[in-house]
């Protein structure tokens, strides 16, 4: 493993709530794979993405949290995943669903990517469990980029290159949902404890933020997985209690102020559109 992935492993194994962290051996790919690879897809495979193949034919990390109750098993909770060069196989659709894909293409916006055409080539970068899908995406000018492939079958670009989004995935620790954070909806509000728990940095959003940018580049392990997850837990616990103190009481000292002078002032529409959006996630297709 590279030396980012390591450091997420050893943050993890070092934290006291997580019961175990289960890394799979991946043999490296041969050259022989990427031209048959090549040769069948009519594509060319991105040069970060070959790189990441020559070190391991695929990456699976699972982690678990401490079950309270001996009586039950824990369950694997995170997920790092990345199918392997075989399995890296191109999207398309046939039967009856091909006519509701087509449809489908109609609604998309101009750069969006596009199933079942000559221009969009999608393949299938990591599968989700079934639920949703990370997609290697190359344009019809044959430039490639990572999308991810919501329920709804909705796409939404999560970064320019493999590296880019290798980085994201590292980030956020395979947390159930964390694609969507890049999306309308946002993460499940039932599950945010887990990420409040892991990576809280990550929840706290900044303007003008885009994962496609150099802000998340070059990956910072220090910064991003402290050596003591403990004592940066309590202290970031401990500041987050001062602060809420103080913006409260900053709040009750102004509140009477601000509703004499505005009275039947309402919620900006954006604000109430965001925060109902992110209350929900698309419901799941009938596979058949």
């Amino acid at each position: 493993m590279d030396s980012a992935t390591t450091a997420v492993v050893n943050y993890l194994e070092k934290r006291a709530d997580i019961d175990q962290v289960h890394v799979k051996d991946k043999r490296p790919c041969l050259s022989d794979g990427f031209v048959e690879w090549e040769e069948k897809n009519s594509c060319e495979l991105p040069d970060d993405l070959k790189r990441f193949y020559i070190v391991s034919d695929g990456l699976e990390i699972r982690w678990s949290f401490k079950n309270t109750n001996t009586k039950l098993s824990s369950a694997f909770i995170g997920k790092m995943y990345i199918n392997s060069l075989n399995n890296l196989t191109r999207i398309t659709t046939s039967g009856p669903k091909q006519m509701a894909i087509a449809e489908l293409n109609d609604f998309f916006e101009k750069d969006t990517p596009r199933f079942n055409t000559q221009s969009w080539h999608i393949f299938e970068l990591d599968p989700c469990d079934g639920h949703e899908c990370v997609c290697l995406v190359y344009n019809p000018h044959r430039e490639t980029s990572i999308w991810f492939l919501d329920r709804s079958l909705h796409f939404h670009r999560l970064a320019s290159t493999f590296t880019d989004y290798y980085r994201l995935l590292l980030l956020h620790c395979g947390l159930p949902y964390w694609h969507y954070k890049y999306t309308d909806f946002g993460i499940p509000p039932y599950i945010l404890h887990w990420y409040y728990t892991i990576v809280p940095s990550l929840l706290i959003s900044r303007p003008n933020d885009d994962i496609s940018l150099s802000n998340i580049i070059p990956f910072s392990t220090e910064k991003a997985f402290p050596h003591n997850p403990s004592s940066t837990a309590k202290d970031s616990k401990a500041k987050d209690q001062q602060n809420s103190t103080g913006q409260t009481q900053q709040m009750y000292s102004n509140s009477a102020s601000v509703r004499s002078a505005t009275p039947n002032q309402k919620r900006p529409m954006q604000q109430t559109k965001s925060i109902n959006r992110s209350s929900s996630i698309p419901r799941a297709l009938n596979n058949q």
